[in-house]
């Protein structure tokens, strides 16, 4: 309550839209349902020792629609009560293990209730995730848990190989390890289950509140090591999460599809926000384009997340194949995110979806910091949007000062959803920060009504023949080219103009190239066009769809001897 007196006394408006904001959203999605009568005095004394917070998010609704299914997890399904009660139990169960407060856990594996119960569990007990992909070897594996320090993998047997590679080594000796179900290969390894077994599920007190619940997401590592980015999701207040609700047509008890990976920072934004509404969160252990189609027509989802990636490969679908799962669609939200999303994909997935896509715009590091609608897709191109309400993004040029609209420069944002910090890494931090101000590791332009354009990667940037080349715009041309399904450019070194262009393309034969070239500078200046050109069957990609262009690199500079 001083919180909000000292906003007040200052005369923060920002206060009073907050308000509204509250009262217009939470009426429109049903957030702000009527707690049942049996469930008020539950939530009353949890409120009392606890914050309000995402830790609290499967109690209130345990509290309110204990029935109402919480995770479908293919032949698995869990309502709000079953998973209150798994979450207190998992604390209490980790709490007996050594664990307290401010701990890391780490998670490793697919999508699935375990992996939500850990994600949820630490936000409960205090604890931090880790989140690490299931896909990674035993090296990489080894380096997330050396920095992280985790006292604790909580890991599914798929992950054995890599996991069992580390279990004898010496700075693991005192790591526990638990495996989301039993192993026969390796018996003698705590299993989920008999953590769970013979605890209590009361919801577990607290020796101090929660003020924090820190969350540490490694970044992609598309340009080097991963860093450790933490954030605080105490800091993701209710006018924050109705900020960001404001410009979406989610709705209260939705069916939503979980098919992003749930380690990435994205997907773990959305099962929030859909956990927050008391929705049911259905569970894809990976993504195959055929599977999700169906899911979506056959499962009565109402809103997803896609990366640009999974889009294009739903709709290269055979047409007879889309033909039988369409009639089935009726998605209210089809929101995209984590790589770019060119402008001749967005048309052709809003022909497709209809106008229920949206994109928006974010890091790791920044959180979500604008969103597009289908009218605006086709009404300002390749625009990621507009700020949501409370975050403001800054353009600025190498010394850090403001560019006016139409310049290029990096983008800092300042918003409630920043990172507290790279973990371990003080220079990290403080050089991606001027003041209060988070950089992206983006650059973009803002147009004169405060429409955000992305220009690429800064460190993607081309400086070829001393002129600044920004490789999105190039990709952007390319991608109209009915030929190419996929682009990726870059700069290699090179002895007369110090960075040549060159781009890698999908789709395309040798024949093609002459016309593609021509195609090419009929859209853009001479120096922007490449002037090396790669086929390739297909390009690599991390796990959210962004193009590893350190490989292609490394592959072409490798090639070049």
């Amino acid at each position: 309550m001083g919180a909000i007196w000292n906003r007040l006394a200052r005369g923060d408006s920002s206060l009073a839209a907050d308000a509204l904001r509250l009262l217009r959203v939470g009426s429109r999605t049903g957030l702000l349902w009527q707690q049942r009568p049996a469930g008020v005095l539950r939530t009353a004394r949890i409120l009392l020792h606890h914050p309000l917070g995402a830790g609290l998010i499967h109690a209130l609704n345990a509290g309110n629609a204990p029935s109402r299914l919480a995770v479908v997890d293919g032949s698995q399904s869990l309502t709000y009560g079953q998973m209150d009660a798994r979450l207190s139990q998992l604390v209490h169960g980790l709490r007996s293990l050594g664990l307290g407060r401010g701990d890391r856990l780490a998670l490793m594996a697919p999508n699935g209730w375990p992996y939500l119960l850990g994600f949820f569990g630490a936000l409960r007990g205090g604890f931090a995730a880790v989140h690490v992909s299931y896909r990674l070897t035993a090296p990489e594996l080894r380096y997330i848990l050396e920095h992280s320090g985790a006292r604790a993998l909580l890991f599914d047997p798929r992950c054995l190989e890599a996991v069992k590679a580390l279990m004898d080594a010496e700075p693991f000796r005192k790591l526990i390890f638990i495996a989301t179900s039993f192993m026969p290969d390796a018996p003698d390894v705590l299993t989920l289950e008999a953590l769970l077994s013979g605890q209590p599920e009361s919801f577990p007190r607290s020796a101090k509140r929660l003020l924090a619940m820190p969350n540490l997401v490694y970044t992609s590592g598309t340009t080097g090591a991963p860093k450790g980015a933490v954030r605080d999701f105490a800091r993701l207040s209710l006018p924050e999460l109705m900020r960001i609700l404001d410009r979406l047509p989610f709705r209260a008890g939705e069916r939503h599809l979980v098919v992003c990976p749930l380690y990435h920072s994205a997907a773990q934004a959305f099962v929030i926000f859909q956990a927050a509404g008391g929705s049911t969160l259905v569970l894809l252990p990976r993504f195959d384009p055929e599977e999700t189609l169906r899911c979506l027509a056959t499962e009565r989802i109402d809103s997803v997340l896609l990366t640009p990636t999974m889009i294009r490969l739903i709709l290269d679908l055979p047409e007879a194949v889309k033909a039988r799962y369409r009639p089935g669609l009726r998605l209210r939200s089809l929101v995209s995110g984590a790589a770019p999303f060119p402008q001749p994909l967005r048309e052709e997935a809003i022909e497709f979806f209809g106008e229920v896509v949206h994109d928006f715009y974010g890091s790791t590091e920044v959180g979500w910091t604008t969103l597009v609608g289908s009218k605006e897709m086709l009404e300002r191109p390749s625009t990621v949007g507009r700020p949501i309400p409370g975050t403001h993004i800054f353009i600025l040029d190498d010394e850090g000062r403001p560019l006016p609209p139409g310049e290029v420069g990096e983008i800092f944002v300042t918003t409630q959803q920043r990172i507290e910090e790279y973990y371990r890494n003080a220079e990290a931090t403080s050089g991606s920060r001027r003041g209060e101000a988070q950089a992206s590791g983006d650059l973009g332009w803002l147009d004169e009504a405060g429409y955000l354009f992305l220009a690429g990667r800064r460190s993607d940037l081309v400086i070829s023949g001393g002129v600044n080349v920004y490789p999105s715009e190039i990709e952007q041309a390319l991608v109209e080219h009915p030929a190419i399904r996929e682009a990726a450019v870059l700069g290699v070194p090179d002895d007369k103009w110090g960075e040549r262009v060159v781009a890698f393309l999908v789709g395309p034969k040798a024949a093609e190239l002459p016309e593609i070239e021509a195609f090419c500078r009929e859209r853009l200046a001479g120096f922007k066009v490449p002037k090396q050109w790669e086929l390739r069957e297909e390009l690599p990609h991390n796990a959210t769809g962004k193009v590893l262009k350190r490989l292609l690199k490394e592959e072409l500079l490798g090639a070049k001897g």
